[in-house]
Protein backbone atom coordinates (compact mmCIF):
# COMPACT_ATOMS: atom_id res chain seq x y z
CA UNK A 1 0.00 0.00 0.00
CA UNK A 2 2.89 2.68 0.65
CA UNK A 3 4.65 1.78 -2.16
CA UNK A 4 0.81 2.68 -4.12
CA UNK A 5 0.72 -1.13 -5.80
CA UNK A 6 -2.40 -1.78 -4.93
CA UNK A 7 -5.38 -1.65 -6.57
CA UNK A 8 -7.88 -0.18 -3.39
CA UNK A 9 -6.44 1.49 -0.18
CA UNK A 10 -7.12 -0.79 2.82
CA UNK A 11 -7.14 2.69 4.69
CA UNK A 12 -10.74 3.19 2.69
CA UNK A 13 -11.80 -0.42 4.15
CA UNK A 14 -13.99 -1.47 7.44
CA UNK A 15 -12.83 -3.75 9.62
CA UNK A 16 -15.68 -6.43 8.64
CA UNK A 17 -14.04 -5.66 4.30
CA UNK A 18 -10.35 -5.83 5.63
CA UNK A 19 -10.64 -9.23 6.54
CA UNK A 20 -11.14 -10.91 3.00
CA UNK A 21 -8.84 -8.64 1.84
CA UNK A 22 -5.54 -9.72 4.01
CA UNK A 23 -6.05 -12.86 4.19
CA UNK A 24 -4.77 -14.60 0.87
CA UNK A 25 -3.92 -18.15 1.55
CA UNK A 26 -0.90 -18.23 -1.04
CA UNK A 27 2.84 -17.91 -0.54
CA UNK A 28 3.85 -14.50 -0.80
CA UNK A 29 6.21 -14.92 -4.16
CA UNK A 30 2.49 -15.67 -5.46
CA UNK A 31 1.00 -12.29 -3.91
CA UNK A 32 4.43 -10.33 -5.65
CA UNK A 33 3.29 -12.04 -8.92
CA UNK A 34 -0.34 -10.69 -9.61
CA UNK A 35 1.32 -7.34 -8.37
CA UNK A 36 3.27 -7.30 -11.31
CA UNK A 37 0.78 -9.08 -13.68
CA UNK A 38 -2.51 -8.51 -13.15
CA UNK A 39 -3.90 -4.64 -14.72
CA UNK A 40 -7.35 -5.27 -13.55
CA UNK A 41 -9.71 -2.30 -12.11
CA UNK A 42 -10.95 -2.87 -8.28
CA UNK A 43 -14.43 -2.12 -10.75
CA UNK A 44 -13.41 -5.34 -13.23
CA UNK A 45 -12.00 -7.92 -11.25
CA UNK A 46 -14.75 -10.56 -11.69
CA UNK A 47 -12.82 -10.76 -15.71
CA UNK A 48 -10.13 -12.64 -13.31
CA UNK A 49 -12.47 -15.67 -13.47
CA UNK A 50 -12.78 -15.76 -17.03
CA UNK A 51 -8.71 -14.83 -17.92
CA UNK A 52 -8.31 -18.79 -16.67
CA UNK A 53 -9.67 -20.68 -19.98
CA UNK A 54 -11.89 -23.74 -18.92
CA UNK A 55 -10.43 -26.99 -19.62
CA UNK A 56 -12.92 -29.27 -20.74
CA UNK A 57 -10.38 -32.29 -20.48
CA UNK A 58 -9.49 -31.66 -16.98
CA UNK A 59 -12.98 -31.54 -15.75
CA UNK A 60 -13.98 -35.13 -17.73
CA UNK A 61 -10.74 -36.65 -17.34
CA UNK A 62 -8.82 -35.35 -14.87
CA UNK A 63 -5.51 -34.77 -17.09
CA UNK A 64 -3.64 -31.43 -18.19
CA UNK A 65 -1.52 -31.58 -14.18
CA UNK A 66 -0.22 -28.26 -13.21
CA UNK A 67 3.84 -28.72 -12.32
CA UNK A 68 2.93 -26.00 -9.75
CA UNK A 69 -0.09 -25.11 -8.37
CA UNK A 70 0.92 -21.33 -9.07
CA UNK A 71 -1.27 -18.12 -10.78
CA UNK A 72 0.75 -18.23 -13.55
CA UNK A 73 0.57 -22.16 -14.29
CA UNK A 74 -3.56 -21.84 -13.94
CA UNK A 75 -3.39 -18.63 -16.27
CA UNK A 76 -0.99 -20.43 -18.86
CA UNK A 77 -2.77 -24.07 -18.86
CA UNK A 78 -6.31 -22.82 -18.01
CA UNK A 79 -8.42 -24.98 -15.47
CA UNK A 80 -11.64 -25.74 -14.02
CA UNK A 81 -14.08 -23.22 -11.58
CA UNK A 82 -12.19 -23.87 -8.62
CA UNK A 83 -9.02 -22.95 -10.16
CA UNK A 84 -10.50 -20.09 -11.79
CA UNK A 85 -12.85 -19.41 -8.39
CA UNK A 86 -8.47 -19.80 -6.77
CA UNK A 87 -6.96 -17.15 -9.54
CA UNK A 88 -9.92 -14.77 -9.60
CA UNK A 89 -10.20 -14.02 -5.58
CA UNK A 90 -6.67 -14.97 -4.18
CA UNK A 91 -5.49 -12.45 -7.48
CA UNK A 92 -7.81 -9.79 -6.06
CA UNK A 93 -6.77 -10.30 -2.31
CA UNK A 94 -3.06 -9.67 -3.02
CA UNK A 95 -4.18 -6.70 -4.66
CA UNK A 96 -5.93 -5.66 -1.72
CA UNK A 97 -9.62 -6.27 -2.79
CA UNK A 98 -11.42 -8.08 -0.22
CA UNK A 99 -12.92 -11.61 -2.19
CA UNK A 100 -14.26 -14.53 -1.34
CA UNK A 101 -14.02 -17.87 -2.95
CA UNK A 102 -17.32 -19.52 -2.62
CA UNK A 103 -18.14 -22.96 -3.54
CA UNK A 104 -21.73 -25.69 -3.80
CA UNK A 105 -23.66 -28.02 -5.26
CA UNK A 106 -26.28 -26.88 -7.85
CA UNK A 107 -28.01 -28.89 -11.24
CA UNK A 108 -24.52 -29.30 -12.80
CA UNK A 109 -22.64 -31.17 -9.49
CA UNK A 110 -20.11 -29.03 -7.47
CA UNK A 111 -19.38 -25.80 -8.69
CA UNK A 112 -17.20 -22.80 -7.68
CA UNK A 113 -17.42 -18.66 -7.79
CA UNK A 114 -16.56 -15.54 -6.25
CA UNK A 115 -17.70 -12.73 -5.08
CA UNK A 116 -15.97 -9.52 -4.93
CA UNK A 117 -15.63 -6.01 -3.93
CA UNK A 118 -16.44 -4.12 -6.72
CA UNK A 119 -17.01 -0.22 -5.34
CA UNK A 120 -17.36 1.01 -1.74
CA UNK A 121 -20.32 -1.00 -0.28
CA UNK A 122 -20.93 -3.01 -3.40
CA UNK A 123 -20.11 -6.86 -3.55
CA UNK A 124 -20.64 -8.64 -6.79
CA UNK A 125 -20.11 -11.96 -8.03
CA UNK A 126 -18.06 -13.64 -11.26
CA UNK A 127 -18.23 -17.18 -12.22
CA UNK A 128 -22.13 -17.98 -11.24
CA UNK A 129 -24.79 -20.13 -12.81
CA UNK A 130 -28.11 -19.85 -12.41
CA UNK A 131 -29.02 -23.44 -10.55
CA UNK A 132 -26.47 -22.62 -8.05
CA UNK A 133 -28.69 -20.35 -5.16
CA UNK A 134 -26.53 -20.70 -2.22
CA UNK A 135 -22.88 -21.49 -1.75
CA UNK A 136 -20.44 -21.82 1.41
CA UNK A 137 -16.90 -20.38 2.04
CA UNK A 138 -14.62 -20.18 4.62
CA UNK A 139 -14.47 -17.51 7.15
CA UNK A 140 -11.15 -15.82 6.92
CA UNK A 141 -10.60 -14.57 10.72
CA UNK A 142 -11.96 -18.16 12.13
CA UNK A 143 -11.31 -20.43 9.65
CA UNK A 144 -14.34 -22.05 9.82
CA UNK A 145 -17.18 -22.54 6.79
CA UNK A 146 -19.78 -20.73 6.54
CA UNK A 147 -22.63 -20.16 4.19
CA UNK A 148 -22.84 -17.77 1.43
CA UNK A 149 -26.11 -16.14 3.45
CA UNK A 150 -24.21 -15.26 5.97
CA UNK A 151 -21.13 -14.13 4.44
CA UNK A 152 -23.43 -11.41 2.63
CA UNK A 153 -25.35 -10.66 5.74
CA UNK A 154 -22.01 -9.64 7.44
CA UNK A 155 -20.95 -8.03 4.32
CA UNK A 156 -24.53 -5.45 4.38
CA UNK A 157 -24.01 -2.35 5.81
CA UNK A 158 -27.49 -2.88 7.04
CA UNK A 159 -26.09 -5.45 9.67
CA UNK A 160 -23.86 -2.15 11.43
CA UNK A 161 -21.34 -2.77 14.24
CA UNK A 162 -24.46 -0.88 16.65
CA UNK A 163 -26.81 -3.86 15.43
CA UNK A 164 -24.31 -6.73 16.01
CA UNK A 165 -23.82 -5.58 19.84
CA UNK A 166 -27.78 -4.60 19.87
CA UNK A 167 -28.13 -8.33 19.35
CA UNK A 168 -25.07 -10.15 20.95
CA UNK A 169 -25.19 -9.05 24.33
CA UNK A 170 -28.56 -10.46 25.41
CA UNK A 171 -26.80 -13.59 23.96
CA UNK A 172 -24.34 -13.65 26.52
CA UNK A 173 -26.80 -13.13 29.21
CA UNK A 174 -28.31 -15.71 28.18
CA UNK A 175 -25.63 -18.23 27.48
CA UNK A 176 -24.89 -17.08 31.33
CA UNK A 177 -28.43 -17.92 31.99
CA UNK A 178 -28.38 -21.62 30.02
CA UNK A 179 -25.21 -22.27 31.72
CA UNK A 180 -26.97 -22.44 35.90
CA UNK A 181 -29.38 -24.03 34.58
CA UNK A 182 -32.11 -21.21 33.91
CA UNK A 183 -33.26 -22.33 30.82
CA UNK A 184 -36.45 -20.52 30.78
CA UNK A 185 -34.78 -17.08 31.00
CA UNK A 186 -32.43 -18.40 28.56
CA UNK A 187 -35.20 -18.82 26.48
CA UNK A 188 -36.48 -15.24 27.12
CA UNK A 189 -33.21 -13.39 26.29
CA UNK A 190 -33.28 -15.61 23.35
CA UNK A 191 -36.44 -13.92 21.82
CA UNK A 192 -34.80 -10.47 22.70
CA UNK A 193 -31.87 -11.05 20.76
CA UNK A 194 -33.50 -11.93 17.85
CA UNK A 195 -35.64 -9.22 18.17
CA UNK A 196 -33.10 -6.87 18.11
CA UNK A 197 -30.02 -8.53 16.34
CA UNK A 198 -32.62 -9.78 13.63
CA UNK A 199 -30.22 -8.83 10.87
CA UNK A 200 -27.15 -10.76 12.54
CA UNK A 201 -26.61 -14.61 11.78
CA UNK A 202 -24.39 -14.87 14.62
CA UNK A 203 -27.45 -14.05 17.18
CA UNK A 204 -29.84 -16.52 14.83
CA UNK A 205 -26.86 -19.21 15.08
CA UNK A 206 -26.78 -19.01 18.82
CA UNK A 207 -30.62 -19.08 19.29
CA UNK A 208 -30.65 -22.59 17.03
CA UNK A 209 -27.96 -23.94 19.19
CA UNK A 210 -30.01 -23.22 22.71
CA UNK A 211 -33.07 -24.94 20.64
CA UNK A 212 -31.50 -27.70 19.36
CA UNK A 213 -29.91 -28.59 23.34
CA UNK A 214 -33.13 -27.62 24.99
CA UNK A 215 -35.80 -28.57 22.60
CA UNK A 216 -37.09 -31.86 24.74
CA UNK A 217 -37.68 -29.38 27.50
CA UNK A 218 -39.47 -26.68 25.04
CA UNK A 219 -43.24 -25.99 24.34
CA UNK A 220 -44.06 -26.27 21.15
CA UNK A 221 -44.95 -22.90 20.30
Amino acid sequence: AEAGKLALNPAKLSARDLAWGVSAPVPEREMEWALKKMSLRQKSWGNAYDMVEYDMERAVKDTNKYDAYTFSEILKKGGICGDRSHFAAYTARAAGIPAAYISGDGARGGHAWISWLSSENQWEFAGRYAGYPLGETSNPQTGERESEQAFIRRSDRSASDESLLRGLRPVWLAKSAEAAGSVDIAALLYDGAVTLGDKVPAVWQAKLAFWSAHRGEATLE
